[in-house]
């Protein structure tokens, strides 16, 4: 077979690179010259990726995207599973990470990066806040924890869930911090989480 595309006549190949919106469709030619073909006609648009920023406050992840038609599925990021929620804002119920899928009206498809929350239920277990003392806090250097249960991890977040900084001892130190509030948790060796809010001077 020969081929003979609607919008590039040159081209004789099964496949082509289209560099231009509009509709294409190709003529398939036997060897005889007699016997020919013609595909469905296939519309091609350059329409840009819906824009995948995600902006959070107060554990409300929104997605700036706002151009007409786009829709929103947001996803839980460990599970890859929808969490049910379409709308341009998500209030998540537990802590996670989660993104969003948008679609803008031309079709075109992209997802966010993976936002962390980890301040829904900031509340902790009432067992646990006799037992552990974050200190000093404020700070304009290293914070301490002095617990007698076993700690796996210290982590930093920001006020928006973004992970900052790790440590698997019983101190961590945010000089390199800006002034700011952020999130101290605490991962005990059994998986349980304690977290409280810190102050860097």
């Amino acid at each position: 077979y020969s081929y003979l595309w609607s919008r590039s006549p040159h081209d004789t190949t099964t496949s082509i690179y289209v560099k231009e919106s509009g509709t294409y469709s190709v003529f398939a030619i036997d060897s005889t010259g007699e016997c020919y073909g013609k595909s469905q006609e296939i519309w091609i648009t350059n329409a840009p990726l819906p824009d995948t920023t995600v902006t959070v406050q107060n554990n409300i992840l929104t997605a700036t995207e706002n151009a007409q038609g786009t829709t929103y599925q947001w996803i839980d990021c460990e599970t890859n599973m929808p969490t049910g929620e379409t709308s341009q804002t998500f209030t998540p119920v537990q802590n996670g990470d989660y993104a969003v899928i948008l679609t803008s009206v031309e079709s075109c498809v992209d997802t966010s990066a993976c936002y962390t929350i980890t301040t829904v239920g900031i509340e902790n277990n009432l067992s646990l806040n006799d037992q552990i003392t974050v200190y000093p806090n404020p700070t304009n250097g290293k914070l301490y924890v002095e617990t007698d249960l076993d700690i796996k991890e210290l982590t930093i977040f920001d006020l928006q869930g973004k992970k900052l900084l790790t440590s698997n001892t019983k101190e961590i130190d945010i000089l390199g911090l800006p002034t700011s509030v952020y999130i101290l948790e605490i991962t005990l060796l059994d998986n349980e989480q304690w977290r409280t809010k810190v102050i860097k001077e």
